[in-house]
């Protein structure tokens, strides 16, 4: 539309223009640009006289400027669009065309003679050659494509090569269709012979693979280098019963679990003493030390070191009502690694010593080994009012007095006393030096 016109063309003043702050992008609405032949290099015209030059129209009702629209421009306004004069307009075009011919693209083209036989190649900026176009594509030197040409397809057949080279048609057969109809599979799943898939669970296992089987892992022992798992609910080991006369012992198979040889590791294994009760035993070893942890069959456990739980008790039948009730109790607990006894002693002539290897039933100088710090708690007429007191503990014994010389009453006592023993200063979480106990303890990482 615009060519008719004359050198200097009237502002296009249809429809409204939309400017957007910071934005190069603007909307246009019943602008028709493209009809109005609006193009790079003529500019808008805003409400405050700016002048916006356009980079390109994108189609009827919007286009792009050269530089992004100023806040104060911005708006939605009738359209006023300037634009270029004519002589500006063939300028752009032509300096536009020199920039397309100074790749040399259309002088090389010019230079180039013809041949109907030939087609013309790029090959690269202003550089074209002709070449014969049985040369391009794929080429057949030695004629296997045109053997292939030459076959005539058939339903269902393969394409294979003769003894020749030559190729041929056979038949697929009903295996090879069903292998190749075959959507989709996994890796627990195999090809019967029939071109279905079936899952691998559950195969018979034949005799030549049950004889494999049996030489690497045979009935009298076996060696595995990986990990075995089992997923029946029992596993049984057996040893006869060779030894039946009262105090003789019987073994079961044992569970040995090493780590790098039998100097480290754990074994597991079951014991009877004829007559006498049935063990079930477990070692640790560690170097030239092994401890044995037991478990007999009436509930008795015995541990050689040390027990470390979060609470202790014990739960019997209730004494008033043992088949329908229990009788729990807890331990009491101290920050101390404390023993104590207790007793009565009869007074004679106001007074009594205690020796408490004797109260307890051992060996003399007992206490005294295996103690420190040991105190009189407590100390109890249970006859009359006379009042009784006692001296401190030596030796693992101790007097007690009363204030009536002629006191013949019968007197309880209540001592208590902190470990001393060598085993108590091997504990971990005692002081190695004087046994006592230490409380408190950081946790492992």
């Amino acid at each position: 539309m615009a060519d008719n016109f004359d050198k200097f063309l009237p502002d296009w003043q249809i429809g409204t223009l939309t400017l957007t702050a910071n934005s190069t992008d603007f909307t246009a609405t019943d602008a028709l640009l493209t009809f109005g032949s609006i193009q790079q290099g003529d500019f808008i015209i805003s409400p405050d006289g700016r002048m916006l030059v356009i980079e390109s129209i994108t189609d009827d009702n919007s286009g792009v400027l050269s530089t992004p629209c100023p806040p104060e421009a911005a708006g939605t306004f009738q359209t006023r669009i300037r634009y270029q004069s004519d002589n500006s307009r063939y300028t752009g075009q032509t300096a536009a065309l020199r920039r397309l011919m100074s790749g040399g693209n259309l002088f090389a083209l010019a230079k180039l003679v013809g041949d109907p036989e030939f087609i013309l190649r790029y090959l690269g900026n202003g550089a074209f050659d002709l070449v014969d176009p049985v040369t391009l594509g794929i080429q057949d030197p030695n004629g296997s494509l045109a053997k292939l040409a030459a076959l005539v397809l058939a339903a269902n057949k393969v394409i294979t090569t003769d003894n020749s080279g030559d190729a041929q048609q056979i038949d697929l057969g009903a295996l090879g269709r069903a292998l190749l109809a075959l959507e989709t599979g996994t890796n627990a799943q195999y090809v019967q012979g029939d071109g279905t898939l079936q899952e691998k669970t559950g195969l018979p296992v034949s005799a030549a693979t049950q004889t494999a089987l049996n030489g690497k892992a045979s009935l009298s022992g076996a060696t595995f280098t990986g990990s075995i798992q089992s997923n029946n609910a029992s596993m049984f080991l057996t040893n006869a019963r060779n030894n039946t006369g009262v105090g003789q012992l019987n073994f079961s198979p044992f569970i040995d679990a090493r780590i790098g040889g039998p100097a480290l590791g754990t074994r597991i294994f079951g014991m009877e003493t004829v007559g006498s009760d049935v063990q079930t035993i477990i070692e640790a070893t560690s170097g030239g030390t092994t401890a044995q942890f037991r478990f007999y069959h009436y509930g008795a456990a015995i541990f050689p070191g040390a027990f470390t739980a979060g609470s202790k008790s014990f739960k019997i039948d209730h004494p008033k009502d043992p088949y329908n009730k229990y009788l729990v109790y807890m331990s009491t607990e101290a920050p101390k690694a404390g023993i104590e006894d207790w007793g009565t002693v009869r007074l004679v002539s106001g007074q009594a010593e205690v020796d408490l290897d004797i109260a307890a039933g051992q060996m003399p100088g007992t206490f005294a080994a295996l103690t420190q710090r040991a105190i009189v708690v407590s100390v109890n007429n249970l006859d009359s009012h006379t009042h009784v007191h006692a001296g401190r503990i030596t030796d693992g014994k101790f007097t007690i007095f009363a204030d009536d010389s002629d006191c013949n009453d019968e007197v309880t006592w209540l001592i208590k006393a902190e470990r001393a023993d060598p085993f108590i200063k091997s504990h971990p979480y005692c002081d190695p030096v004087t046994g006592l106990l230490i409380p408190e303890h950081e946790k492992e990482d």
